[in-house]
């Protein structure tokens, strides 16, 4: 009997051991497939057999895109101040017997106010043709008897590189020439004279265009210009300043 009881006891603590093993090797297992599970879950930049990265994009989906298309059309127009730069010179005029003697600088008007509108065409995410039509309203300076009346009608052509295609805020410099006359009108004493020095004439411009968008299609538009007068005896150029919108198709 002491024999069997003690063969028994034997048998039971071999069980129990096994059982131990048993738990411990399950135990150990689970908490290996648990973190393999997680870590493989979590590993975003993963790529698949075909080389393409797996990594999750978080770009909104109406999240504005700046991007030029290179194709577009769009137009422009606003409020446009003026400075005309003026020569100091003594000039002369004749109309019938009359001649008037005059320094620009002194008796023409220098600012203006007027308008632009006009359209532009991107060729590329960089190159634009604009084409506008631009208006000094009529502005009237009186020195002693003599007031001298001005005003500017214009047909603008620029060609346009943009600097920062991709940007919200844009930039473009543009140059070109522009095809236009200043009407001036002077009464001196009673008498209307029509100076005819101020004729139909192409001079070159250069400028630099600021576009900021608020959305795809509508932005606000600064513009900058220098008009070289290279044909007037009255000025040397005038520089403009346009403010307006901006609407692209």
């Amino acid at each position: 009997m002491s024999f069997l009881g003690i063969h028994t006891a034997s048998s039971s603590s071999r069980r129990n051991a096994v059982r131990r093993i048993i738990q411990c090797s399950t135990t150990v297992l689970l908490s290996l497939c648990t973190t393999l599970a997680f870590a493989g879950g979590y590993d975003y930049p993963k790529e698949d057999l075909s080389g393409y990265n797996l990594q999750p994009n978080f770009k909104v989906s109406d999240e504005s895109d700046w991007t030029r298309s290179g194709n577009a059309v769009y137009f422009f127009g606003g409020y446009v101040y003026a400075n005309r730069f003026l020569k100091n010179t003594t000039k002369t005029f004749t109309s019938g017997s009359a001649t008037i003697t005059y320094k620009p600088k002194s008796v023409y008007p220098k600012t203006f106010s007027g308008v632009e509108f006009g359209f532009g065409k991107e060729f590329s995410q960089h190159i634009d043709l604009q084409m506008a039509y631009l208006q000094y309203l009529k502005e009237t300076k009186t020195t002693g008897s003599t007031a001298i009346t001005s005003k500017m009608n214009a047909v603008m052509g620029d060609v346009g590189y943009v600097f920062n295609p991709d940007d919200e805020f844009q930039v473009m410099l543009k140059a070109g020439a522009v095809v236009g006359q200043f009407y001036t009108t002077s009464l001196d004493a009673g008498t209307t004279y029509f100076p005819l020095n101020d004729t139909t004439k192409i001079d070159p411009n250069v400028g630099l265009d600021f576009l900021f968008q608020f959305t795809k299609s509508i932005g606000f538009r600064v513009s900058a210009m220098y008009i070289a007068d290279v044909q007037s005896v009255n000025s040397s150029g005038e520089a403009n300043i346009l403010a307006g919108l901006n609407y692209t198709l």
